[in-house]
């Protein structure tokens, strides 16, 4: 009979490793200076789910984000509104149409100056975290000693 697994410090583990994701974006987004309303911050959500035998992280928000340090390239015309309210949330005096006539034929600032992604620069980094170890060790702990304890049971010497 299989041993039963309690995953339960997994998802413990991921739980805390999805908020540190989070925490890393929202840091690196300031020290761009890449927030103006708050609102893609604001939009980033995460949830742990979990089943007998595995654990899944989710992070979520606004589909907004790939553009979010890097831009958009030229071609077709951005939406007028969120650029209205990027140049009200700054204080600017500038003209939504024009901006997003140039964003059109040129690409965003960040695109033209070549920039990465906030996303998936903090990604990367969360990748190579300990945050992640810690997930891996709570993983190898659950799962190895439901592994030992199968093959104790298993393999029970006969007398």
């Amino acid at each position: 009979m299989a041993q039963a697994v309690d995953i339960t410090p997994v998802g413990r583990a991921v739980e805390a490793a999805m908020l540190d994701l989070v925490g890393r974006i929202r840091e690196e987004a300031n020290e761009r200076g890449k927030v103006a309303s708050g609102k893609t911050l604001a939009s980033l959500r995460t949830s742990v789910q979990s089943a007998p035998g595995f654990v899944v992280g989710t992070l979520t928000g606004g589909s907004w984000w790939r553009y979010v340090g890097n831009g958009r390239g030229p071609g077709g015309m951005p939406p007028i509104e969120p650029i209205r309210a990027w140049i009200q949330s700054k204080g600017l005096s500038l003209s939504p149409y024009a901006v997003a006539l140039k964003m059109a034929r040129e690409g965003s600032r960040d695109y033209r100056l070549r920039r990465t992604n906030i996303f998936t620069d903090s990604i990367a980094a969360w990748e190579d975290s300990d945050v992640l170890e810690a997930v891996g060790d709570a993983g190898l702990k659950a799962f190895g000693e439901a592994y030992v304890q199968q093959v104790r049971d298993t393999f029970k010497p006969t007398a």
